[in-house]
């Protein structure tokens, strides 16, 4: 999520011809990172790394975010958190206990085969992943199905 905000928010700014604003809080996250990445690693070793750099992206999101709000000021925060982070931040939440539970159990059922482990908890979480955000109703998920919908009647054509 807070991936696709960074990119949407700079997007944005760049929309508008202020390149600066995204440069100024780009090279400001990257001093945070290497803070991030000495306070993480600290607790938790080398993986304190994989951690710092989510953590770092969410941050500057926000604080793009904000930014932007800030200028143009017709933002819809009440949408985008609960409408959309909440509700894909749960199917994400519940697709990684999946796949944790097939990177634990599943040597006893498909045998200790790394490459099928990993294809087959790669498969099953974005499959549940994307099942629960269209339980959830997730808005984004009904733009792309109806982009790809119109995509490939494009491509079909006209019927003679």
């Amino acid at each position: 999520f807070f991936l696709a905000l960074n990119g949407f928010t700079r997007s944005v700014f760049f929309a508008l011809r202020n390149a600066k604003i995204p440069l100024i809080i780009t090279a400001f996250g990257c001093g945070m990172n290497i803070g991030f990445d000495l306070l993480f690693m600290q607790w938790m070793g080398l993986d304190g790394i994989a951690l710092a750099k989510p953590c770092l992206t969410g941050i500057n999101a926000l604080i793009l975010f904000w930014v932007l709000q800030k200028k143009i000021g017709v933002l819809d925060w009440k949408g985008i958190l609960f409408e959309s982070l909440f509700r894909i931040t749960a199917a994400a939440l519940a697709a990684g206990g999946i796949v944790h539970l097939i990177m634990v159990y599943g040597p006893e059922i498909w045998g200790q085969s790394r490459l099928l482990l990993v294809v087959a908890s790669i498969l099953v979480g974005v499959c549940v992943y994307l099942l629960l955000c269209a339980i959830f109703g997730v808005r984004e998920m009904k733009e792309i199905a109806a982009l790809i919908k119109r995509k490939l009647a494009r491509r079909k054509g006209p019927k003679s």
